[in-house]
């Protein structure tokens, strides 16, 4: 009987006790932690890509409209300078090979790229304001990672009629 009292007694002290040892203030709940994660502007990791370009002169003078007409080969690209704002499209009915056109902002941004077929009767319009247009070989863009949105800077060349143009991605 006497170990029993001595449970009561200590479960009974134990009762008391308990009471006492919790705060006045309101208990906060546990809660886990995220972690804060704050992203960095991101670093240019992928190189510059530098190309030729042949320029084309006077906007509407001969050259300029001739373009690449006719050609059968293209070493580097063409560069179009409208000396304004415009948003004319290009054709390729006289064009033997297969080009991509990049169209760049008075701000040096390419603002749209089109893929244009040989050969085609088609309009390739932009549907957005530009002051240069680029063409290159079909594909040299998505090979070369470059897209909407990235920078271009153009450079002096030491071929004369043309000019270097440095596509920053």
């Amino acid at each position: 009987m006497s170990k029993l009292r001595t449970v009561i007694i200590a479960l009974a002290i134990f009762l008391i006790i308990l009471p006492a040892c919790t705060s006045d203030s309101e208990s906060v709940p546990a809660t886990t932690q995220t972690p804060l994660i704050t992203e960095s502007p991101p670093t240019q990791t992928v190189e510059p890509v530098t190309l030729q370009l042949e320029l084309t002169g006077e906007p509407w003078g001969e050259k300029f409209l001739k373009g690449l007409s006719g050609r059968t080969s293209l070493d580097g690209g063409m560069l179009f300078d409208f000396e304004d704002t415009v948003t004319f499209g290009f054709q390729m009915e006289e064009t033997l090979i297969p080009l991509s056109i990049a169209f760049v902002s008075e701000e040096l941004l390419i603002v749209k790229i089109l893929d244009m077929e040989p050969l085609s009767k088609e309009h390739y319009n932009p549907s957005i304001s530009y002051r240069y247009a680029i063409e290159v070989n079909q594909g040299f863009f998505t090979q070369n990672n470059i897209a909407v949105g990235d920078q271009v800077e153009f450079q002096p060349s030491t071929m004369e009629g043309y000019t270097s143009i440095v596509f920053i991605r």
